[in-house]
């Protein structure tokens, strides 16, 4: 896991000694998220909640052999059918204006997660690499003029 001590501008208040008002943020690794999500995979149930300090969920994999559907015809007039309806397990963590990775199960739920980072800057697989990017990112997002002061 990653710590970053990330400076607000000097707009921003400061703290009763005249220091830039700083926020410590938490970023884990992605063998952390893996670790985390394959734990609540195992147990197959819905999960909402908190992991490393960011919101998170995880959904269990959907499958219905002979679900009902509604469908239209070329006519635009509705028919009943029934077939496979299915979506795959998925973990996501992170606010997507800020950070966000989703997993999903989508070769099966024995299979290795998909992992996806929807975020404009890609995935990044080392720290160093993660830090750069969400120092950018904090950057963009009102805090343009801060810096990063420490990183753990």
């Amino acid at each position: 896991m990653k710590t970053l001590q990330v400076s607000m501008p000097t707009s921003l208040p400061t703290t009763e000694n005249g220091q830039l008002l700083s926020i410590p943020v938490t970023v884990p690794t992605l063998d952390d998220i893996l670790q985390y999500a394959k734990a609540l995979h195992a147990v197959g149930r819905p999960w909402e909640g908190t992991a490393f300090g960011w919101p998170a969920d995880y959904t269990p994999e959907i499958r219905e052999e002979n679900a009902v559907f509604e469908e239209y015809d070329e006519r635009g007039q509705p028919k009943t059918v029934t077939g496979l309806r299915w979506s795959p397990a998925i973990f996501c963590i992170g606010i997507n204006e800020i950070w966000f990775v989703s997993l999903t199960w989508e070769f099966g739920v024995d299979a290795e997660p998909w992992v996806y980072l929807e975020d404009d800057y890609g995935y990044a697989f080392d720290e160093a690499t993660q830090v750069k990017m969400l120092k950018k990112r904090l950057q963009e997002q009102s805090l343009v003029g801060g810096k990063l002061i420490s990183s753990t």
